[in-house]
């Protein structure tokens, strides 16, 4: 049942103000239970230089010019050059999504807010999730529902799990059935006694009495039952029957594989292990296995910027390219995704990048570091 009401949605006063740079700003009212860190958080550029200092208890990833950020156990954002655009007044905020935060009152209010701090709308329940797109999943005590943003509420909380995209929400009932239905109209497209995946390229997997199958989100059959299979990437995805493994396209065909196991591995590229316990890079060209050679790995990365690391049987870690050559040798003791031409790194003096040809880059100096974003990257350090 489909029930819209309207909840009322209050701006705040904005009056154009930029707050001063952190470093500035006169804190006031600092949590009770706050205590102060050891060591602060900032950001450096590409070339390892400090672009915004250290001085935040906690940091996210650059998103559209701006950066979440935990000051003296506050949140609020900042911009590329380190202003805060979002003043740190709030006990939690997450990321902005298509230009919309939840953001949460010392006081447990919970609100929309968007990228000029004004008050976009009321989370009118227990809590909410990011937007997606028009959409937001709501959530009273156990049960979900859905809300638009524009403030009405598109579905009533009362499923026990409701996971939505921007096009198509999937809802659990009580009585164990899931439904698939289209967003934009709330038309049903699917219901059965089992669990429905959202769809990815216009088709979507379900379970039904522990049997897989696919289907077209216009509801042609695709194919199944298979005993297991994953979400389609790139028009492909790997399946399981009768013990064999076969690499399902969008069509239905389905390609056999001498895979005991088949891994998406990114950029239309699969990882492929064998009987022998050895692994291939193989890719699908014109419906065929095309092999891109035998690798030397036990476990993996998804490729990211061209590159994917590769764990020997000894746990070093090194990165292969999309041919399957060792592009940076098996030296590492752990491997992050490449972000941005640079790979992050540790050793016992702190942490460093490479470029994607294995050059230091950026001096193995920081007590801690994350990945390029936007070209910035946190790091932390202590307090001189």
């Amino acid at each position: 049942m489909c029930c819209f009401c309207t909840v009322l949605s209050i701006s705040c006063k904005d009056d154009g103000k930029i707050e001063p740079s952190p470093e500035n700003i006169d804190l006031k009212n600092i949590p009770e239970e706050y205590t102060k860190p050891m060591a602060f958080w900032g950001f450096i550029d590409t070339l390892g230089n400090v672009a915004i200092q250290p001085q935040f208890d906690e940091v996210r990833p650059f998103t559209h010019g701006i950066a979440v950020v935990n000051i003296h156990g506050k949140w609020g954002a900042i911009n590329h050059k380190g202003t805060m655009v979002i003043p740190p007044h709030y006990a939690a905020l997450t990321d902005f999504k298509d230009n919309l935060a939840l953001a949460t009152t010392f006081e447990g209010k919970k609100y929309f807010i968007d990228t000029s701090n004004r008050k976009v709308l009321d989370c009118p329940y227990t809590d909410c999730m990011p937007f997606k797109g028009k959409y937001c999943v709501v959530q009273d005590n156990e049960f979900f529902g859905l809300m638009d943003n524009r403030g009405e509420i598109r579905l009533n909380p009362q499923y026990l799990q409701l996971k939505a995209d921007e096009n198509y929400l999937i809802t659990t009932e009580i009585d164990g059935f899931s439904s698939l239905l289209r967003i934009s109209d709330m038309r049903l497209m699917f219901k059965v006694e089992g669990q429905i995946f959202l769809p990815t390229e216009g088709i979507f997997r379900y379970s039904e009495e522990n049997d897989v199958y696919y289907r077209h989100v216009s509801g042609k059959a695709v194919a199944g039952p298979f005993e297991a299979g994953a979400e389609l990437k790139d028009g492909y995805t790997s399946v399981r029957d009768q013990g064999k493994v076969f690499i399902l396209l969008a069509s239905g065909k389905q390609i056999e594989t001498t895979c005991t196991q088949l891994q998406y591995a990114g950029s239309n590229l699969w990882f492929c292990r064998h009987q022998d316990k050895r692994y291939s890079l193989i890719k699908i060209d014109d419906q065929a296995v095309i092999p891109q050679g035998n690798i030397k790995c036990s476990s993996f990365t998804r490729f990211s910027d061209g590159l994917a690391g590769c764990m020997d049987l000894k746990g070093a870690w090194g990165y292969i390219d999309t041919l399957g050559q060792v592009v940076i040798k098996n030296e590492l003791p752990l491997a992050w995704d490449a972000k941005e031409g640079r790979i992050r790194i540790s050793g016992l003096v702190g942490y460093g990048y490479l470029d994607r040809y294995g050059k230091e880059i950026i001096p193995m100096q920081f007590f801690e570091a994350r990945d390029f974003y936007e070209g910035k990257a946190a790091f932390q350090e202590f307090p001189d």
